[in-house]
């Protein structure tokens, strides 16, 4: 959060003011953190994260800060019609803009559900629709039952700039930095194209990356080595993220979720053959809507 330079003496007045502004902030923070709650279930919160976009800015309010007002009381008659003209058109502008950047995101995230990847499942953060959490099942090849975490960004200029895609869960693969965990998107999207280009393509491209292993242009230069030199090496580091991926994840679970103030980061817990089959026995003959991972059986 930006910090506040106290240039300014404030009147008792406006202390008032201050004071029930805050009042009332604390009363939405306090409400929208109980909305937010790790208990609500997943419809819950959905809702809630939709209620996060902005309504039509057509009806924009400014408000302005007391030194704005004050200096407007200095100006002439002309001139503060000038620069009351120029703020409130920045502020259309930005409100605008807001609003049809949110606006496009959550037309990505329907076009996802209208066009599932299996093994590929992502979610807005319930902090920014501008944040995305997502988890890969990979189901066959060298990276076989690894379960892979990542996360969405989109700038403030998405549809126009590309989304970046950090792996969360260590990953050794020619296309994903050792570092930062960044995959590389430099070749297959070189330029991105507001309106050929979606979300949905970068997923496909991600999820690929697990079955076809392509070097080219690749950042993980001793991935590549081995890759062209030693391909049953390659596959054992494969094999071997791929496991300490799944081990992650299951210890996972057993982390006190209350502590996460983001509901919509995915938790899950491997079950045995026979929880499997109760619950599968369960769900058919409509027994039983939740499974709570806290049973031993599941």
């Amino acid at each position: 959060m930006p910090s506040i330079s106290p240039v300014h003496s404030l009147s008792p007045d406006h202390d008032k003011e201050s004071k029930e502004e805050d009042d009332q902030t604390s009363e939405i923070s306090g409400h929208l953190k109980s909305r937010f709650s790790p208990s609500s279930t997943f419809s819950e919160r959905l809702k809630a994260a939709r209620k996060l976009i902005p309504s039509y800015p057509g009806k924009a309010k400014l408000v302005r800060s007391v030194s704005e007002s004050s200096t407007l009381a200095t100006k002439t008659d002309e001139e503060r019609i000038h620069i009351r003209a120029e703020n409130e058109s920045c502020a259309t502008s930005q409100d605008f803009g807001t609003f049809f950047r949110e606006h496009a995101i959550m037309v990505e995230y329907k076009c996802m559900g209208r066009n599932p990847l299996s093994g590929v499942y992502v979610i807005p953060s319930l902090k920014s629709l501008q944040v995305w959490h997502g988890v890969i099942f990979v189901r066959a090849g060298p990276y076989r039952d690894g379960i892979f975490r990542f996360i969405i960004i989109l700038q403030d200029d998405f549809p126009d700039s590309r989304p970046l895609l950090k792996l969360t869960t260590p990953l050794f693969h020619p296309q994903v930095n050792p570092v930062n965990g960044v995959l590389n998107l430099d070749e297959s999207f070189p330029q991105w194209e507001r309106g050929k280009n979606s979300i949905w393509q970068v997923l496909k491209f991600m999820k690929s990356c697990f079955y076809s292993i392509d070097t080219w242009g690749a950042t993980n230069e001793e991935a590549v080595d081995l890759v062209h030199n030693s391909f049953e090496e390659f596959k054992e580091r494969a094999q071997q993220s791929a496991s300490e991926a799944l081990d992650l994840f299951d210890s996972e679970v057993k982390q006190d979720s209350s502590s996460d103030d983001d509901g919509n980061v995915l938790r899950q817990k491997n079950l045995s053959d026979l929880a499997f089959m109760e619950g599968k026995r369960m769900m058919l003959a409509g027994e039983h809507t939740f499974f709570d991972i806290r049973d031993p059986l599941f």
